[in-house]
């Protein structure tokens, strides 16, 4: 995402919603700390609550087959995030919020989304700004987010993964 509380959590959840009864779609929360936790390294938590009220949990409710969140240290990213592709089978499709993941895996497709009256980018995001194939605007209403384009009806899962339709 571009920035914070940008609506990508719940674009995540509904592209989940809308593809998991037919694919095994799993999803990575990927957070890279300046100060992990006092340690370096990474560690993978598997979220197992769909109650919980986070973003993982709001995830494996929406039908992912497994949420992993992985928090590492930049030295250590490209590490993690091999460890947790590592656990997901070969047939998967997966879906992954972060930034700075994309510095070290190449996905079907990769989406920022903004704010339809943006803050400012977060640096994490300007790093990663020219792997972008799709700037997804977020627009709140009173009961929903909208999103143009509407990347929801514009995705497709094929037997090589993520797709725009043409």
């Amino acid at each position: 995402a571009l920035e914070k509380n940008s609506g990508k959590t719940s674009l995540s959840v509904k592209i989940i919603e809308k593809f998991s009864a037919d694919n095994k779609i799993y999803a990575i929360k990927g957070t890279v700390l300046r100060d992990f936790e006092g340690r370096k390294g990474f560690a993978i938590h598997e979220e197992t609550n769909p109650d919980r009220q986070k973003d993982t949990g709001r995830l494996l409710a929406a039908g992912a087959e497994k949420v992993y969140w992985l928090k590492t240290d930049e030295e250590h990213a490209e590490e993690g995030i091999l460890a947790v592709l590592n656990k997901i089978p070969g047939d998967a499709c997966i879906l992954c919020e972060s930034n700075t993941i994309r510095k070290y895996i190449h996905p079907g497709l990769f989406f920022m989304v903004q704010r339809e009256f943006p803050a400012g980018a977060k640096k994490t995001a300007s790093q990663v700004l020219n792997f972008v194939d799709l700037v997804v605007i977020s627009q709140k209403s009173d009961e929903d987010i909208i999103y143009r384009p509407d990347v929801i009806n514009l995705l497709n899962i094929s037997e090589n993964g993520w797709k725009l339709k043409k």
